[in-house]
């Protein structure tokens, strides 16, 4: 008898020890190995980092006294949770898709092994022997079937844990991601109040308060109206009590009795009344109480105000003495007065177009770039370079607060890239249409907020001072690139 041997390829099921999700594969040889989650570190519904379903509510309301920080380091992890998650799960249907192939494979070669076929003559010769072996092959097929749809089934039960975990993580995540846009609100607001200063904070105190008094005061004059309706009906009820007594009715069996109820009736009544007055008469008190008290809100708004705006023309003035002491001591006095010349003539209405403006200051700029070397127009696109959008912004709403000039925050960004192209490409005439729209908007003060905030936030040097400084000239007329020309030595 031949000796029957099981040649099929061997299939285990082994159990993760690392990681944080199944992780599946089919080897490269003829070994296919399961490997399933067996809840070690990171893993698992019964808590621990990714915590499952079943993750704590203690855990997840800790996390919401997290600062942004902690939360966003938090959302970091999950991330890469996630991502782990997603490779495990593509990992779990890879394995389990191998292993349903390889049942089919099994339970088709058992199929194929069990048809029926014509014995030949060598096989009836041997046909005890190839019985043998035909029982042997079977039992191998079969033991092989139910080997591979163990397998099989515990690959699918891996995926469905993998998806599970994977749902659990994305929940976690968007608890976190709430959780980090409400700490994230409550630190603006606790920065907002922290750099307000002492003005700043003494009227927001103020008009809270004139609003609290406010409300005390519509909360009196509402009680007031309700007890002058109860005045009112109770008074009408006592006149009628008052006609019943006056009308005597004598003559039948029992009237005494019945006109000294009419009096009790009466005297109730003028009780009551006496009591609504007094409890109107009160509510009259407190509502012209809480008059006062609104008045008082009012006078201290207004003073808070009053204080505010003080401080704020101090700092004005004092950003504008800094400014122009910082031009004086850059570019020289000459052109600390010419700045502040511009300031002044800036408030007026009248303005060159744009033709006019980038005509003349093509011209003067012409003239420019031959005192100009490349070394030094190389500088002032560095200094372009080495401050971006928000730094120069912030010089930018420092100035336009100096100078009390609003509605310039549309076109700031234009301004800027406009202002480097310039710059860089010789191109202006973007930028004076820009400059042009804001002084037809809001008049060349913007202009001169816009070309001040250059100055004080960009390194610009003397000549790239001396193009900033023309374009506003350029705008408020040609008397002033004259001086500036005279300046220059141009």
């Amino acid at each position: 008898m031949d000796k029957v041997t099981d040649n099929s390829p061997d299939v285990e099921s082994t159990e993760s020890t690392e990681g944080s999700f199944p992780t599946v594969g089919v080897d490269t040889g003829d070994t296919i190995t399961a490997t399933l989650a067996t809840g070690t570190e990171n893993v698992g519904g019964g808590g621990g980092a990714f915590g499952g379903a079943s993750e704590s509510s203690a855990a997840i309301h800790a996390t919401a006294k997290w600062s942004t920080a902690q939360l966003k380091k938090h959302q970091a992890e999950q991330a890469a949770r996630a991502a782990a998650a997603e490779a495990a799960l593509a990992k779990a249907k890879s394995q389990r898709d191998a292993l349903t192939q390889r049942l089919k494979d099994i339970v088709n070669d058992a199929l194929r092994a069990n048809a029926a076929r014509s014995p030949s003559v060598t096989d009836l010769a041997h046909a005890n022997n190839m019985a043998m072996q035909a029982e042997a092959e079977r039992l191998r097929l079969a033991k092989a079937e139910q080997k591979a749809r163990e397998e099989a089934e515990a690959a699918e039960k891996a995926l469905r844990e993998a998806e599970r975990q994977r749902d659990e993580i994305a929940r976690q995540q968007a608890e976190t991601a709430h959780l980090l846009a409400m700490a994230e609100a409550a630190e603006a607001e606790k920065n907002r109040q922290d750099s307000l200063d002492e003005e700043h904070r003494a009227v927001e105190v103020a008009e809270k308060k004139l609003a609290e008094a406010k409300a005390e005061l519509a909360k009196a004059e509402s009680d007031v109206q309700s007890k002058q309706a109860i005045v009112s009906r109770v008074a009408g009820e006592l006149e009628n009590a008052q006609k019943s007594v006056d009308v005597k009715v004598t003559g039948f069996p029992g009237w005494r009795d019945v006109q000294k109820k009419l009096e009790r009736q009466l005297q109730d009544k003028k009780n009551e009344y006496s009591s609504v007055t007094n409890a109107l008469n009160s509510a009259v008190s407190i509502r012209d109480a809480k008059k006062t008290d609104v008045q008082n809100a009012e006078i201290k708004l207004k003073e808070a105000k009053d204080a505010l705006e003080k401080s704020q023309v101090k700092d004005s003035v004092d950003t504008m003495v800094g400014f122009y002491q910082y031009i004086t001591e850059q570019y020289g006095e000459k052109y600390s007065r010419i700045a502040q010349d511009l300031a002044e003539k800036a408030k007026g209405s009248k303005f060159s177009s744009v033709d006019e403006a980038l005509a003349a200051f093509e011209k003067y700029k012409n003239v420019l770039d031959k005192k100009i070397s490349k070394v030094e127009r190389d500088a002032i696109f560095n200094a372009f370079e080495s401050v971006n959008y928000d730094e120069w912004a912030k010089h930018l709403e420092q100035i336009s607060k100096s100078l009390k000039v609003t509605g310039y925050l549309s076109s700031a960004y234009d301004v800027w890239t406009d202002t480097r192209k310039g710059m860089e490409t010789g191109n202006w005439r973007p930028l004076f249409v820009t400059l042009e729209k804001m002084a037809v908007d809001g008049g060349l003060s913007r202009i001169i907020v816009f070309m001040f905030s250059f100055i004080v936030g960009v390194p610009l040097g003397f000549w790239g001072m001396a193009i900033i400084t023309g374009i506003v000239s350029a705008y408020i007329g040609k008397e002033e690139l004259e001086k500036l020309n005279k300046l220059l030595g141009i």
